[in-house]
């Protein structure tokens, strides 16, 4: 007479067929995810972009400030490929975005995430301007830049937005147009988030501290600066003299009426962030272009797409 098998064997061979079929299991990216990711050792962003070489294959955790999606991939020498990464940039942390020449020179567009990463969903939804902390892997090193692998990524709780960028973009304009009064008050908007990142804290007080100066307001100055006066960061456009606005009452100190200011709703020179993303553009042959419809910075035939750091200094 045959034998039956035991059902319990017969259950156990049906289970090890359908687990071997299913998917391969994907960790959700839960609270506490990012405290168990080995963050290797803290540096600057622009630690690695002008010594690639000491930190290829190392793991590093840096902050930066989101900008987007791109497309920027050298398959051939380089580990990363669009059908298996997906690419995006960012800004050097501490950056003053509200400068046209930072904006454009300050951006690192060799960032790359999985696709099959489970925080894939979060960098799609992430918005420009959005201080983020990343921890990832220098896979690469090509052209002297350091192309990186990213483990994952977090917003901080220190802060940047682009409410603050129009803010300062707007403060700007006024101060050049001579309007005092109204810069000062863009200024302080801007240092009234208390979660704002203390790079971006200093470079405004020292925006708003030379304005209250122009205005003939010392004590105040001092007072926005804590005592001391910050060196460093770029200068603040102040007017001609002759052009400055009476803080108090807004009329010209002249008897001339001041300089209509810049429009204080525009956004930076050649990007309008407020306009729908147009589509992408088709790449260049072995170069990527970027969907916002514009290369990270100028293309030629023997550079990548984005700044070039060798020259270029990290913002104090």
């Amino acid at each position: 007479m045959r034998r039956l098998r035991p059902v319990p064997f017969v259950l156990a061979c049906a289970a090890a067929l359908a687990l071997s079929a299913a998917p391969p299991f994907v960790r959700p990216a839960a609270a506490g995810w990012w405290d168990d990711l080995d963050k290797g050792e803290s540096v600057r962003l622009s630690d690695l972009v002008h010594e690639p070489r000491r930190w290829k294959d190392k793991v590093v955790t840096f902050a930066c400030i989101h900008h987007g999606p791109d497309q920027v991939f050298q398959p051939y020498f380089t580990s990363f490929t669009p059908d298996k990464f997906l690419n995006f940039t960012a800004w050097l942390d501490g950056s003053p975005l509200w400068e046209l020449r930072s904006y454009t020179d300050d951006d690192f567009p060799f960032l790359y995430l999985r696709r099959d990463h489970p925080q894939r969903d979060a960098l799609s939804t992430l918005l420009p301007f959005t201080r983020i902390e990343v921890t990832g892997r220098v896979k690469d090193v090509y052209r002297e830049r350091p192309w990186i692998e990213v483990l994952g990524f977090r917003a901080t709780p220190a802060t940047l937005g682009r409410h603050v960028i129009d803010w300062v973009k707007d403060a700007d304009a006024f101060t050049g147009s001579g309007d005092l009064a109204r810069a000062e008050t863009y200024y302080r908007r801007a240092l009234a988030e208390v979660t704002l990142a203390e790079t971006y804290q200093l470079r405004i007080r020292k925006r708003l501290s030379d304005v209250l100066r122009a205005a003939g307001r010392d004590l105040d100055a001092a007072k926005v600066e804590g005592g001391a006066p910050i060196a460093g960061g770029t200068a603040t456009p102040l007017p001609p003299a002759g052009q400055l606005t009476n803080p108090t009452t807004s009329m010209p100190t002249t008897g001339v009426p001041a300089a209509p200011p810049s429009p204080v709703t525009t956004d930076l020179p050649g990007t309008e962030y407020g306009a729908p993303l147009p589509p992408a553009v088709p790449a260049p042959s072995g170069l990527g272009a970027t969907p916002r419809g514009v290369p990270s910075s100028p293309i030629t035939t023997d550079d990548l797409p984005g700044s070039d750091y060798r020259g270029a200094g990290p913002p104090r």
